[in-house]
Parts: structure tokens; sequence; C-alpha cells
């Protein structure tokens, strides 16, 4: 896998989030549209500073009402393009078969290693939102990254 990506930072580690062809791309997006919602619902400034209290609530009720086959569909399709970088080279983050190649990667990781990837490949699919609600939710993705850097 020597395709190029989106680059970036997650716990010390730099990432690659790969290019989804098109009809996972659209799986995905179709598989997360309710969590989008329960995105824009989020005050991220309430995050970021510290004060979570209900904002994240329906974030994580979405994600939590998702089913378990599209939870990890959306897991392993996403992950499926993510590739770690070691000195000079990329690896995979996971095997053909789906599993993880780094067993001691935690579940907050993976999640945000799927952020990263819907970031890099669905940005499109928001453009037809209106501009107040793509700009949130794209401020809230950073956040979010950010407040689990933190974490």
């Amino acid at each position: 896998m020597s395709q190029p990506g989106t680059e970036f930072e997650l716990n010390g580690n730099t990432y690659r989030a790969g290019r989804l062809n098109a009809w996972d791309q659209l799986d995905v997006a179709r598989k997360l549209t309710p969590v989008v919602g329960g995105l824009a619902c989020v005050d991220i400034g309430e995050v970021i500073g510290g004060r979570v209290g209900d904002s994240l609530t329906p974030l994580f009720s979405a994600i939590a009402d998702m089913k378990d086959r599209d939870f990890k569909l959306v897991l392993k399709v996403c992950l499926s393009v993510v590739q770690k970088r070691n000195g000079n080279q990329w690896f995979s983050i996971i095997t053909p078969q789906g599993d993880l190649m780094d067993e001691n990667m935690g579940g907050s990781e993976l999640i945000m290693l799927c952020v990263e990837v819907v970031k890099a490949n669905l940005s499109g699919f928001t453009a037809g939102l209106p501009l107040n609600l793509e700009k949130k939710l794209s401020e809230n993705l950073v956040g979010l990254h950010r407040v689990t850097e933190e974490e």
C-alpha cells in the first residue's frame, strides 16, 4: 500500500489516511449520517474548555445507536486505508483479515484514526450543507481530535 494520503500525528505517531474507493466512501457516509447529526450538536467550545457536561451526549448517543455491524463496517473500512510510519517506511495498521497489527492501540485511538479518514475522504459530502453547519462540523472534528490528543 503505497498510496499518497493525508499525514497526521496522533499520540506521538505519524499516520497517513489513504483514499477510500467511491463505493466505500458511499457506504461509510451512509452509515455515519446519524453520527454527523450528533456531531453537529456538539458545543466544542465547552469540550475544549473542560466543561463537557452533556455537550457530547448527542454524539455519543448517535454512536451508541449504531448497529454493531454498521459500527464495525465503518471502523474496518476506514482503518483499512490507514498506515503508520516506522522510520522511513509505511505499514498498514490492520492485516488483510481485519485484525490490528498493534494490539496495544486503544478504542479512542481507533476512533480518531477513523475521524481522520472521514475528514480526508468525505469532506465533499458536507459541501451541500448550509455553510454554518459545514463549518461547525469541521470545527467539531478538529476540536474532538485536539481533546483526544490531550487525554
